[in-house]
């Protein structure tokens, strides 16, 4: 009887917080505040363009917008597609996810997992606004796991790869002679190759993102020293 009691008011509670109230829009908001701070802490510790703050904001703003649909739905009677504002929040965070995105000097893109984890954190806000706690919470677990353990596991595949990209700067045409030569020699498969050119006085300059696969992923800084040496290559970096 007494854990019938436990769960019977459990239960009630639970179908409390799914109703428009005010408690249940406190907690709807206090629960996207604190999940989508959670989740910009962790991009905040690795100095990601979007942090604690901004996750918080982000997943706040659209409970609110979620719970603002809900409001004029049942206090107005508002007749019309009550998941608009959802998929205008969705669009919208496009915008804000742009924003991280970084691509760097060496053509590497940087903040596409920030973009992705700050348009999921929208998501879990509109579960909130809409008192779906359980999507909420097992979003949010989810979204964790994938940034913080997921993490690791792709720096382990990273290592173990036998796939290695370089930058490469290279001062005339016969540089890139050598330097195909040298790629050549070592068997090594070409998978990906960008070439640019820049002319400085009489001098041109070319720039080559090279990507190919190696024998042994443990040589990589082998390869990098032998490359600075051939001839008419000028700087010479892997890009991670």
């Amino acid at each position: 009887m007494f854990e019938r009691g436990i769960v019977k008011g459990l239960s009630e509670i639970f179908e409390f917080l799914t109703e428009f109230n005010f408690v249940s829009v406190f907690v709807r908001l206090f629960l996207a505040g604190l999940f989508g701070g959670i989740i910009g802490l962790e991009r905040g510790i690795k100095r990601r363009p979007a942090g604690l703050r901004t996750f918080s904001l982000v997943c706040v703003g659209a409970a609110m917008a979620m719970i603002s649909n809900e409001y004029l739905f049942l206090t107005h009677n508002q007749i019309g597609d009550v998941s608009r504002m959802s998929s205008q929040v969705i669009s919208g965070i496009g915008f804000l996810g742009a924003g991280t995105i970084i691509l760097k000097g060496d053509n590497k893109t940087k903040g596409l997992t920030t973009a992705a984890s700050l348009w999921a954190t929208a998501t879990i806000g509109i579960c909130l606004g809409e008192g779906f706690y359980l999507g909420a919470f097992f979003g949010f677990i989810l979204i964790m796991f994938i940034t913080v353990l997921l993490y690791k596991i792709d720096e382990i595949v990273n290592i173990k790869s036998k796939v290695i990209e370089l930058y490469v700067k290279l001062n005339g045409k016969e540089s890139i002679l050598f330097f195909m030569d040298y790629i050549e020699r070592n068997e090594f498969e070409i998978t990906s190759f960008q070439k640019d050119s820049v002319i400085n006085g009489n001098n041109e300059f070319f720039m080559i993102f090279v990507e190919f696969n190696m024998k042994n992923k443990e040589i990589s800084d082998n390869i990098i020293n032998e490359i600075a040496l051939i001839k008419g290559v000028e700087f010479v970096k892997e890009i991670k």
